[in-house]
């Protein structure tokens, strides 16, 4: 009997995965579970994949959003700055489908980086929570959004 590790990529997914574009630039990287997380991130009613990548050339991790729709694609971390998750999500403990209607976004002073309190945020669409874990507990992390026009970070903790 056969048994898989990993569950089939969806096709919008593959068909990115196998360009050789992609192949000489990034991998595809399960560094935690689960590999992908399928939702309508960008309200166009088609299943979009966020995917788990890793750069080749300096092994920084992220996470590739392709929308089912039109195959367009976009790199978060993996190379890329994004956010206050910056160029590398090694980072990351996990990582899950967030369908809240709200948001509590933590607001931090420009120049001291100090908390100094939050706002509720009104989410449309569904969005992906990563976060990193200190002795088990939430400790601080972000909401990948689509805002209608691109994917935003939303802070999270700390």
């Amino acid at each position: 009997m056969l048994y898989k590790t990993e569950p089939t990529l969806p096709k919008s997914a593959q068909e990115i995965t196998s360009q050789v574009w992609f192949k000489q630039k990034y991998t595809s990287a399960p560094f935690v579970k689960p590999s992908y997380i399928e939702a309508d991130f960008n309200g166009d009613k088609q299943a979009d994949v966020a995917i788990l990548i890793r750069e080749k050339k300096t092994q920084k991790k992220g996470i590739m959003i392709v929308h089912g729709k039109t195959n367009a694609y976009v790199v978060l971390g993996a190379g890329n700055t994004f956010g206050a998750g910056g160029d590398d999500f090694s980072w990351m403990d996990k990582w899950q489908l967030y369908t809240n209607p709200t948001a509590q976004e933590t607001i931090f002073n420009e120049t001291t980086g100090d908390i100094i309190g939050g706002k509720t945020v009104r989410l449309k669409h569904p969005c992906v929570l990563v976060a990193d874990y200190e002795d088990g507990g939430f400790l601080a992390g972000g909401l990948i959004y689509w805002n209608g026009k691109k994917y935003t970070w939303i802070h999270q903790g700390e």
